[in-house]
């Protein structure tokens, strides 16, 4: 786990009955410049595997937002895409980023 870290939901607001906005606070994001991050559960467990999620990085603010589907959930086999459609404030789930604006 030395190359995940931990983020912390600060927020969820549906955008539709199949559309779940999730606001994360991760402190090592302010510096990197992402535009993919895999999520997976804190808690240990070893069948489910992790969920990548693009994002749009905005160096001015400190919250990331990934949206979570139903179709996601349909395409998870493992579940980690219905945990984060459960997800609510305070919960942690590990981080890690897949790629950045400077990948070729």
């Amino acid at each position: 786990m030395s190359n995940w870290e931990v983020a912390t939901v600060m927020d969820t607001e549906w955008r539709s009955e199949s559309a779940l906005d999730l606001i994360f606070y991760i402190q090592c994001l302010e510096h990197e410049q992402a535009t993919a991050l895999r999520f997976k559960p804190k808690r240990k467990n070893p069948n489910l595997e992790p969920f990548v999620a693009e994002i749009n990085p905005d160096p001015s603010n400190p919250f990331t937002r990934i949206r979570v589907t139903a179709d996601h959930t349909k395409l998870d086999k493992s579940g980690t895409a219905k945990l984060l459609l459960s997800a609510q404030p305070g919960d942690k789930w590990h981080v890690q980023v897949t790629g950045s604006e400077n990948d070729n």
